[in-house]
């Protein structure tokens, strides 16, 4: 494989793929320009291995493309993280935690019925099922939430289990 130095010259070429995949997959998007700088830091961690001549832009093509999807897949999984709300969670000691969200699914994207389903079912729950799972749906991983509701991880990792489990059983019942 021919490599060559990497100029300006490549980085401008670089970014114009990048922007014209990026925009043609995302047509418009909040993140769009994250999502061009994460495809570009890609590009250059890989810089080594980018072929010189005509399989260049098919290498670099593909690149992005996969950046893209990862974003697309990791979006389509959590869609509610995405939607614009705010959660207010009071930990059993200390202040109220607040976060806000604002993103491109709307609430018109996802099933109502679901949603208040959802609802009810954590709700339901107990108060330390419940603060776990709006935590973790707010982005927190498993030891921010340890430390944010001074409990040891393992007893986070054993409420979130506990919650999914029971929250998905009681979904699973209302569905029938």
């Amino acid at each position: 494989m021919n490599m060559e130095l990497w100029t300006k010259e490549t980085t401008a070429e670089m970014q114009n793929l990048t922007n014209m995949i990026v925009v043609r997959k995302l047509k418009w998007h909040p993140e769009m320009e994250d999502i061009m700088q994460d495809a570009m830091l890609k590009l250059f961690e890989k810089r080594n291995r980018i072929p010189v001549g005509k399989s260049r832009k098919s290498y670099v093509c593909s690149l992005v493309r996969n950046v893209v999807n990862d974003f697309l897949r990791k979006q389509y999984r959590n869609p509610l993280a995405e939607m614009h709300r705010v959660e207010k969670v009071k930990p059993q000691h200390g202040e109220v935690i607040e976060r806000s969200y604002e993103g491109f699914y709307t609430p018109e994207h996802l099933d109502p019925w679901l949603i208040a389903s959802a609802d009810r079912v954590v709700a339901e729950m107990l108060p330390k099922y419940q603060q776990v799972l709006v935590l973790q749906a707010d982005g927190f991983d498993t030891n921010e939430i340890a430390e944010k509701l001074n409990l040891p991880a393992g007893t986070v990792r054993s409420r979130l289990h506990y919650a999914k489990k029971e929250g998905a059983a009681k979904l699973s019942q209302m569905m029938r």
